[in-house]
C-alpha cells in the first residue's frame, strides 16, 4: 500500500485501541505494530512510535512490552521520529519514576545531543525537567543525585554530559540558568555527602560501594569542568583521597578524578591555607615520582595549576625536572657509543618514566622558569633528545619519545615544523608503521589542535577582549602555526583514514573534524575523503562525517558539487580496502541502502545538482573502457538503492540508460562482431563461430566491457519493478518536459533486491575469459541487444537465424518491445553507418517523443 494508506490505518488502529489500550498487549498487534515502527517511510514510523507513546503512559503495565522497540528508534534516521521518541522517554521518567529502566532510558536520550541543533535544544529541555528543577524535597534531590551518577557511570564517554552542562549553563533565559545554577549547588553538596558514606562502606564493600564511589566524583569532576566555583569549600575535603591507597583500578580512578578536580578548584580560592597547599605540593610530587601513566599525567597537570598560579614554587619542580633530563642525557650518551651496551635493559623503565614525565612538564611549565644560569636552551635540548629517542632500538622507548614529543610540542608547537619531527611524523603516518604509531601521531596532532582551542578561549576570559589588539594578534600567531602544521600534515592525514584498523580512521577522522572546525583549510580539501568516511561501517564514523558533509553543504554548496565525483571515487577505493567485493548498499533492518545516499540526500533538494551528479555518475557507463568493473557495479549498486523521492528521478536514471544502452551498446556490438570476424548474414551459432580464426585476448576486452550493460540494464529492470513504473510511463518521459505529474512523491517496495546476473569473482579479479565464455558472454549481450531494439534484430535477421536465449534474471520480458529504443536505434545506426546525422533520418512522427537535446547527445556519443 501507499504511504498515505499505510498511516491512516495507523491512526485508524489508534483509534480502535483508544476503547481498549490493552489490546497492544496481544502478541499479533504487537508484532503488527512492530513491522511499522520498521516501515521505510517516515511518516509511518513517526506515527506508530505516537500510537504507542499515548498508549504507554495511559497503561504503565504495557512500559516494559514496548521500551525496547521504542528504545531502538532513538536512532532513527528521521528526526521527527527521534524527537517523538524522546518526548515519549521523558514522559515514562516523570510519569512512572519507579520505572527499573529509568536510567538506561536517561543514557540513550543523553547520547542524542550532539544529534542536531533541534534534538539538542530538546534533549537539553528533557534533563531540565528532569533534574534542574528546584526539587520540593531533600529525598527527592538525593534521588536525583543517585539517577545522575548511575547515568554518568553508564556513560562511557563524557561529553554528552560536559555538553548537556554547557547548554543548562548559558541557557538565554535568566530564570532559567539561576535555577540550573542553584540545582547544581544542592547537587553537588549531596554528591559530596555521598562520596563520604560511600568512602566509609566502600572498606567493607569492595565490589559495589566502590563503583559507586568512582561514579560519584567522576560526576563531581564533570561539573568541576564546567563549573569550578561549584566545588570551591569542598576541595579541603577532597584532598585527603590523593594519599588513600591504590590497589585497584577504581582507586586510581578516584585518584585521577581527584587531581583534576583539585587543578581546576585550588587556582579560584581565596587564600587557601599554608598547610593545604604545601600539603598538596608534596602529595603531588610522590604520587610523579611513584605512579604509573595515568597518575603521573592527572598530577603533573594538577601541579602546574598550584605552582603557575597560587605558590610559584619552581624550584620545587626544577629539581625533578633537571633530575629526569640528566638520566636521558646520560643513556643518551651511553646508546651513542654503544647501541648493544648492558646498561640500556637496566635503564629502559627510567627512560620512558623520564620521556613521559619532561614531556608532560614542558606542556605545563614555561621552560624560562625552570631554566639554569648560564645553560643553553632548555626547549633545543628537550626537542634534541625527544627526537633522538624517537628513533631508538625499542618500540615502546620510541612511544614514550612520540608522547613526549606531542606534550612539548603542545607548548611550543614551532617544533612541530622542523625538519626531524616534520619526517617522523609522516614516516609513522605512513602505510608501513604499525597501528600504535599512527594513532600516537595522530592522537598528538589532536591534542595540539585541542589546546590551540583551549589557549584562545582562556586568553578570551582573561579579560584580554579589553584590549582588543592584544587578543586579535594572539589568536593571529596561534591560528599562523596551527594552519600551517594542518597544511604540512593534511594529506597524510586524510591518507591515514583508508586503513582496515577502526582506531586509526576513527583518530583521523577526529583529527581531520578539527582542522575543519577551527578554519585551518580549505574545506574543499577534505570534501572526497569526508564522502569516502561517509560509507564506513562503523556508525560513529559514519554519522561524524554526514554531519561534516551537511554542514558544508549548507555553507559552501557552490563548489561542494564540483567534488562530489572525486569523493565517489575514494568512498570506491576506501571500499575495496575494507571488503572481499566493493558493493555500494550496506544491509539494515531487513532494507537495503546506497552507501552514498547522504550525498545523494544532500543534492536531491536541487533540480539542476541532482541531474548534474546522476549524469555524472551514468557517464562511466558510457567510458566502459576507463573504468574497472567494479567500479561500475559500484556505481550501479548505488542508483539503484539512492532513497528518491519524486517520480522524476528514477525516470531520468531510465531515461540515460536507455540512451546509453542504445548508443554505446550497438557500437560494442558492432566491436565484438568485428572481433569475433562475423559478417553480415552470416550465422551467428556457437557452433559456426567457434570454427574461425580470432583474437581471444581482443575479444576477451570486448565481453569484459559488456559487463556494464549487463549491469544497467538489470538497474534499470530493478528500478522499473521497485517504484512501480510501467513501460509506457518510461516512454512517456522526457527530461525537459514540464510535467507536475512527475514531481509526486513515489513510494518504493522494499523487498526488491538489486541483483545483476554477473560473476563477482570475474568483476573483482578482472580474469581473461576463455573462448566458451567469449562467445557465450557474445551471444546473452547479442540477446540483450535485441530484446531492447527489436526493429534492429528483425532487420539482422533476414537469413531466418534464431538468437541467442539470454541468462536467467536478466531482463523481463515486458522491456523486449521498446519502440523508443528502436527508434533511437535507428537514429544511431543511421549515424554510425554514414558517418553523419543526414542520412537514413527518422521521419518527425517517429522522433517527436525524443527532444532536442536528447538527440544532440545521442549524435555526439555517436561521434565519440
Amino acid at each position: 500500500p501507499a504511504v498515505h494508506v499505510r498511516s491512516r490505518a495507523m491512526k485508524a488502529l489508534s483509534s480502535i485501541v483508544a476503547a481498549d489500550p490493552s489490546l497492544l498487549s496481544r502478541p499479533d498487534l504487537q508484532h503488527g505494530v512492530h513491522s511499522r515502527f520498521l516501515d521505510h517511510s517516515t511518516l509511518v514510523r513517526e506515527t506508530a512510535v505516537d500510537l504507542v507513546g499515548r498508549f504507554v503512559l495511559v497503561c504503565p503495565q504495557l512500559t516494559p512490552q514496548y521500551i525496547e522497540m521504542l528504545g531502538e528508534r532513538i536512532l532513527d534516521a528521521g528526526v521527527s521520529v527521534r524527537k517523538r521518541v524522546i518526548k515519549i522517554l521523558k514522559d515514562i521518567c516523570l510519569l512512572q519514576p519507579d520505572f527499573p529502566k529509568n536510567s538506561e532510558i536517561c543514557v540513550k536520550i543523553l547520547k542524542r545531543i550532539n544529534d542536531g541543533e533541534g534534538v539538542k535544544q530538546l534533549v537539553t529541555n528533557v534533563f531540565y525537567q528532569l533534574w534542574f528543577t528546584a526539587p520540593d524535597t531533600k529525598a527527592l534531590l538525593i534521588k536525583r543525585a543517585k539517577n545522575l551518577t548511575v547515568v554518568v557511570g553508564a556513560c562511557k564517554e563524557s561529553e554528552s554530559f560536559e555538553q548537556l552542562l554547557q547548554e543548562l549553563f548559558k541557557s538565554e533565559d535568566n530564570n532559567t540558568r539561576k535555577t540550573v545554577l542553584e540545582v547544581s549547588h544542592m547537587l553537588v553538596d549531596t554528591l559530596v555527602e555521598n562520596v563520604l558514606t560511600l568512602d566509609e562502606s566502600a572498606a567493607s564493600d569492595q565490589s559495589s560501594s566502590s563503583v559507586d564511589l568512582v561514579s560519584c566524583i567522576t560526576t563531581l569532576h564533570l561539573f568541576c569542568k564546567i563549573k569550578p566555583q561549584l566545588l570551591l569549600k569542598h576541595a579541603t575535603t577532597l584532598h585527603p583521597y590523593l594519599s588513600s591507597k591504590c590497589s585497584t583500578q577504581n582507586d586510581l580512578l578516584v585518584l585521577c578524578n581527584v587531581a583534576h578536580v583539585l587543578e581546576e578548584v585550588v587556582p579560584m580560592m581565596d587564600h587557601p591555607s599554608e598547610s593545604f597547599i604545601k600539603g598538596l605540593e608534596e602529595d603531588l610530587i610522590k604520587l610523579i615520582m611513584s605512579h604509573g601513566q595515568m597518575i603521573v599525567q592527572s598530577c603533573v597537570g594538577c601541579l602546574g595549576a598550584v605552582v603557575n598560579n597560587v605558590t610559584h614554587n619552581y624550584s620545587l619542580v626544577k629539581e625533578i625536572f633537571h633530575r629526569f633530563l640528566s638520566c636521558l642525557e646520560k643513556v643518551k650518551a651511553v646508546h651513542s657509543q654503544s647501541s648493544k651496551n648492558p646498561q640500556l635493559v637496566q635503564t629502559r623503565p627510567s627512560v620512558m618514566r623520564s620521556l613521559f614525565t619532561i614531556g608532560l612538564l614542558c606542556r605545563h611549565f614555561d621552560l624560562k622558569c625552570l631554566s639554569i644560569q648560564d645553560s643553553k636552551p632548555l626547549n633545543s635540548t628537550v626537542y634534541s633528545l625527544m627526537v633522538y629517542f624517537s628513533s631508538y632500538n625499542d618500540e615502546e622507548v620510541q612511544l614514550k619519545a612520540a608522547i613526549g614529543l606531542g606534550f612539548f610540542c603542545i607548548r611550543y608547537p614551532e617544533f612541530m615544523l622542523e625538519e626531524e619531527a616534520r619526517s617522523l611524523y609522516q614516516q609513522w603516518l605512513s602505510e608501513e608503521c604499525s597501528v600504535v604509531k599512527k594513532c600516537q601521531v595522530l592522537k598528538n596532532l589532536q591534542n595540539h589542535l585541542k589546546m590551540v582551542e583551549v589557549k584562545l578561549k582562556v586568553a578570551d576570559s582573561d579579560n584580554l577582549s579589553e584590549d582588543k589588539e592584544n587578543l586579535t594578534e594572539f589568536g593571529d600567531l596561534q591560528s599562523s602555526v596551527c594552519s600551517s602544521i594542518a597544511q604540512a600534515f593534511l594529506f597524510p592525514i586524510l591518507d591515514s583514514f583508508f586503513h582496515m584498523d577502526i582506531a586509526v580512521r576513527q583518530s583521523s577522522l577526529n583529527v581531520t573534524l578539527l582542522i575543519l572546525q577551527q578554519g585551518l583549510v580549505h574545506p574543499s580539501q577534505c570534501i572526497p575523503s569526508l564522502i569516502a568516511m561517509s560509507t564506513d561501517s562503523e556508525n560513529s564514523i559514519k554519522v561524524k562525517a554526514e554531519q561534516q558533509l551537511s554542514d558544508h553543504c549548507s555553507r559552501y554548496g557552490h563548489f561542494m558539487q564540483s567534488h562530489l565525483m572525486a569523493g565517489v571515487k575514494k568512498s570506491f577505493e576506501f571500499q575495496v580496502l575494507t571488503n572481499d567485493v566493493a558493493r555500494g548498499y550496506s544491509e539494515c533492518q531487513s532494507a537495503f541502502q546506497s552507501l552514498l545516499g547522504h550525498v545523494y540526500n544532500l543534492v536531491k533538494s536541487n533540480k539542476q545538482n541532482r541531474r548534474a551528479f546522476l549524469k555524472s555518475l551514468l557517464r562511466h557507463f558510457d567510458e566502459y573502457e576507463k573504468n574497472s568493473l567494479a567500479y561500475l557495479l559500484y556505481l550501479a549498486d548505488n542508483l539503484a538503492y539512492f532513497p528518491y523521492n519524486t517520480y522524476e528521478e528514477p525516470l531520468f536514471v531510465i531515461h540515460h540508460i536507455d540512451m546509453t544502452v542504445s548508443v554505446v551498446g550497438s557500437n560494442l556490438l558492432h566491436s565484438l562482431k568485428e572481433a569475433l570476424c562475423i559478417k553480415s548474414n552470416e550465422d551467428e551459432s556457437e557452433e559456426s563461430i567457434a570454427t574461425k580464426n580470432y583474437d581471444v585476448s581482443h575479444v576477451s576486452n570486448c565481453c569484459r566491457s559488456s559487463y556494464g550493460f549487463f549491469a544497467i540494464s538489470s538497474l534499470k529492470q530493478h528500478l522499473m519493478k521497485s517504484f512501480g513504473l510501467s513501460t509506457s510511463k518510461c516512454q512517456d518521459y522526457t527530461p525537459n518536459e514540464s510535467n507536475k505529474a512527475y514531481d509526486r512523491t513515489i513510494s518504493k517496495k522494499i523487498d526488491v533486491a538489486f541483483d545483476p546476473p554477473l560473476d563477482l569473482k570475474t568483476i573483482q579479479h578482472e580474469t581473461p575469459h576463455d573462448v566458451t565464455h567469449c562467445l557465450k558472454q557474445y551471444l546473452e549481450f547479442k540477446s540483450l541487444m535485441s530484446s531492447l531494439d527489436p526493429t534492429d534484430h528483425d532487420d539482422e535477421m533476414s537469413d531466418g537465424e534464431v538468437p541467442g536465449v539470454l541468462c536467467e534474471n536478466k531482463l523481463d520480458k515486458s522491456s523486449t518491445k521498446n519502440p523508443v529504443m528502436s527508434r533511437r536505434s535507428s537514429r544511431v545506426s543511421s549515424v554510425s553507418s554514414t558517418g553523419s546525422a543526414t542520412s537514413k533520418r527518422p521521419s518527425r512522427a517517429k522522433r517527436k517523443i525524443l527532444s532536442s537535446s536528447d538527440e544532440s547527445e545521442i549524435e555526439e556519443r555517436a561521434n565519440v
